[in-house]
């Protein structure tokens, strides 16, 4: 192999004219010459070097991590590209030793901002990463897809050593499908919408249509060369606040001219109701909880549910203005009574809900949004019941049931192939005879009955520690906290963590923190999941989210904590009224005592920290941490705070001075907890890159565990690929000095409108092949108990 670094290659730019390289892509696959891209390092990263892989021109990319601090290593390839009609970019990777890094990351900058994506990280063997515009973030103020001008790859520290990865191919990927899902980019570029949330519900609409089969593309509102209309049938807006003006009238005409068809979601612009025959109606604030709390589709929306569960809190309706146009389904409210108000209203152009999608009721939501979508267009149903068999049995990276029945043992099992086989068998037939929209729920029947047999496989681990978080005090919502740990006990689940106290709130009778209004109308939940858990044998470890408030405490406490200089401040010295200040000695004693407090006064099994940190880099720097640090320093700060950051010895001194502050209370509660209750465990939900949170939010989780203030620690592993959640948690093993890791696994922060029970099983698989003796999971909710914790039983978690 021939090696050329990038730093050499002067004579060759000049000679090639231009460091950028123009690939505009409309159709067939595109394939970059990377040795004819400038690759440019980040900070102190070492120069990404030209190299020939068996007669392919690649890079390769040193992670120099043994002699720096930086918490990424990063290139910068510049190009220009044109993904607007296309599926995502493809590169082949590869890396000699992955252990150092923690995760790699793909940005793709367009203008002022960036479309991040995690990347499967690469293994020893070449691995081909999809960077999917579908599965992206937003940062800062991207201009859309067609105007792509650096991919950058930063691979994140795990651990001090050095590796390097290598690159030997990226392409773009043509897009298919003729049904398109806008993302209102503009408004979250102008601030008239939330980026995150606008992302969030795309992704969950991406999600849905993926679960039944239905190939789409993903387009962006910024402009109109990011909106192909001219190649859709059929537009989704699932939540688009503020439209630019040239993109509405694109679709109107798209929808006049062309018969373009389009499904939005709570926003409807005036020109496209009118196009489809709709008037927009008025906003409506729900007058209490529960004001909205259901949809009844009408017969005329075939194949829908007879009810979809949606809790939502206002809503912008829609009503029919032409002969063609009707309501489709109505709102209920929490007893029953159906209210004067349409939730969904739809003609054959335009179908329109007035509310976004909410997750709750996933099976009836993928119902729904099927019906909606068959409405506008019959053959959704061929495609939908096409799609959904071929996926049957592709689970888990199995190909189909006929790769399931080879591999899968157990004789309960293949009962589930035989009963998933029968279904794939009765659809087929009803798709013969051209009843796509009823063979839909029967495929779907056999999809499940596959799932089943692949979690019926599974096999329990004796002794193993698994845990779920509860960001409820009172538990799962209607649901009695005695009903619901008795469900976790019968599946094999050991413990519960419920969030019982915030940085200003308690939900028990407290004489440290402020008490929840429930606590002084006599409720006390820790007593009453204390009660439930020693009834059915499960662990009760008390959450506590430390510093943070979180708009939950009083208003008078959060003012009296800002008279008394107790709340952070930003770095440009604005306050952060959130969160408390880590270094103030009165906040530190008020997080020791309120972690003691439950400890002296119920009979748990352990008390649990969260945000044991600083929200990021940008805190704290109050007047107090000046001059709490400068005390410690010895001396003045000559330029508070900026050389904080920019003279080295004081950075360093800043660094560990954060470090302290949460480690004080830490070791605090540990001593004590140790002397006056054994008994008592310690745990901590910590964010799952140790050594870059060191630095960045003063979370030394490691030096916790070597100091033994922690029984056992979870790592908050929250990620959809099981290869990054894999390799975090065997950095987390190897660097808890023999202190227990219960991984936390992320089961509701992934995408999509159904719990993903077999991504939850594969990543138990994964904590247990790397060590781990349990796991924690995010969260106890209502689809947790009612369709995750029956499949974990079958198996994964079976009580034998």
């Amino acid at each position: 192999m021939n090696v050329r670094s990038t730093t050499q290659r002067v004579g060759l730019i000049a000679v090639m004219a231009a460091a950028v390289i123009a690939f505009p892509v409309h159709g067939a696959e595109e394939s970059l010459d990377l040795h004819a891209i400038e690759w440019s390092p980040m900070g102190e990263t070492a120069p990404a070097e030209e190299m020939d892989f068996d007669g392919v021109n690649g890079m390769r990319l040193p992670c120099n991590f043994e002699e720096t601090d930086f918490p990424r290593a990063s290139w910068d390839a510049d190009v220009e590209l044109d993904l607007s009609t296309a599926q995502g970019l493809e590169i082949e990777m590869r890396c000699a030793d992955p252990a150092p890094i923690a995760y790699v990351i793909v940005y793709l900058q367009s203008g002022g901002g960036w479309y991040p994506s995690t990347a499967k990280l690469p293994g020893e063997e070449w691995t081909t990463i999809r960077v999917q515009p579908e599965a992206s973030g937003i940062e800062g103020s991207p201009e859309g897809w067609s105007q792509i001008s650096t991919v950058r790859i930063a691979a994140w520290r795990g651990f001090d050593q050095d590796t390097r990865m290598d690159v030997r191919s990226m392409r773009v990927l043509p897009a298919d499908g003729t049904i398109g899902v806008l993302r209102a980019e503009a408004a979250g570029a102008t601030g008239t919408g939330d980026p995150q949330s606008i992302a969030q519900h795309v992704e969950r609409i991406g999600a849905m249509l993926s679960e039944v089969g239905l190939e789409y593309r993903l387009a962006s509102d910024l402009d109109p060369a990011n909106l192909p209309l001219d190649e859709l049938d059929l537009l989704i807006m699932p939540y688009t606040p503020d439209l630019p003006d040239t993109i509405e009238q694109d679709i109107v005409c798209w929808m006049e001219d062309d018969g373009g068809k389009v499904l939005a979601f709570y926003h409807l612009p005036s020109s496209i109701a009118e196009a489809g025959g709709l008037r927009p109606g008025q906003y409506i604030q729900q007058e209490w909880p529960g004001h909205f709390a259901a949809i009844v589709p009408t017969a005329q929306l075939q194949g829908a549910p007879e009810r979809a569960a949606q809790d939502s809190w206002n809503i912008n309706t829609a009503y029919p203005a032409t002969e063609d146009a009707e309501i489709l389904a109505a709102w209920e409210d929490e007893d029953g009574e159906q209210l004067d108000a349409p939730a969904i209203t739809g003609s054959p152009r335009l179908v329109y809900m007035s509310h976004i999608i909410q997750p709750d009721d996933p099976e009836a939501k993928q119902q729904l949004l099927l019906a909606m979508l068959g409405y506008l267009d019959e053959g959704i149903w061929r495609a939908a019941a096409e799609g959904l068999i071929a996926d049957v049995g592709v689970v888990a990276g199995y190909g189909g049931l006929e790769d399931m029945r080879r591999e899968l043992t157990a004789p309960r099992a293949q009962e589930a192939l035989d009963e998933a086989e029968a279904l794939v068998d009765e659809g087929r037939a009803l798709m013969e005879s051209g009843e796509f929209r009823e063979a839909v729920p029967v495929v779907e029947e056999a999809k499940q009955r596959a799932v089943e047999a692949y979690a019926k496989d599974q096999t329990p681990e004796p002794g193993e520690w698994r845990g779920f978080w509860c960001h409820r005090a009172d538990g799962i919502e209607g649901v009695e906290w005695d009903t619901s740990i008795r469900r976790l006990s019968e599946k094999g689940f050991t413990a519960i963590l419920p969030n019982m106290s915030w940085g200003g709130l308690a939900y028990y009778p407290s004489d440290v923190l402020p008490e929840a209004e429930e606590v002084q109308e006599g409720r006390d939940y820790v007593a009453e999941v204390l009660e439930a858990c020693q009834e059915h044998g499960v662990e009760l470890h008390v959450w506590k989210v430390n510093w943070y408030m979180g708009g939950r405490a009083p208003s008078e406490f959060v003012e009296r904590m800002e008279r008394e200089g107790r709340v952070q401040a930003h770095f440009d010295g604005s306050l952060e009224r959130d969160w408390l200040c880590p270094s103030h000695p009165d906040n530190q004693q008020l997080e020791i005592d309120a972690m003691l407090e439950v400890a002296a006064n119920y009979d748990v099994d352990g008390v649990h920290f969260d945000y044991i940190r600083y929200p990021g880099q940008d805190g704290c720097f109050c007047e107090g941490c000046r001059e709490r640090f400068e005390e410690r320093l010895g001396e003045e700060v000559g330029d508070w705070p900026a050389d904080t950051r920019d003279e080295p010895d004081i950075r360093e001194a800043w660094l560990q001075f954060r470090r302290d502050q949460i480690t004080t209370v830490v070791a605090e509660v540990a001593e004590e907890l140790q002397e006056n209750h054994p008994e008592v465990q310690l745990s901590a939900a910590v964010f799952s890159n140790w050594s870059n949170s060191r630095d960045s939010i003063g979370q030394d989780a490691e030096l916790w565990c070597e100091q033994g203030y922690l029984d056992f620690v979870c790592p908050m592993n929250y990620t959809p690929h099981n290869h990054v959640f894999a390799r975090q948690t065997a950095n987390q093993i190897e660097a808890a000095h023999g202190v227990p890791v219960y991984p936390g696994i992320g089961l509701t922060t992934w995408a999509g409108m159904q719990p993903d029970t077999v991504k939850l099983i594969e990543q138990i698989r994964l904590a247990r092949d790397s060590g781990a003796p349990g796991f924690t999971i995010f969260e106890y909710d209502q689809p947790a108990m009612d369709d995750v914790l029956p499949l974990a039983g079958m198996g994964i978690t079976r009580e034998e």
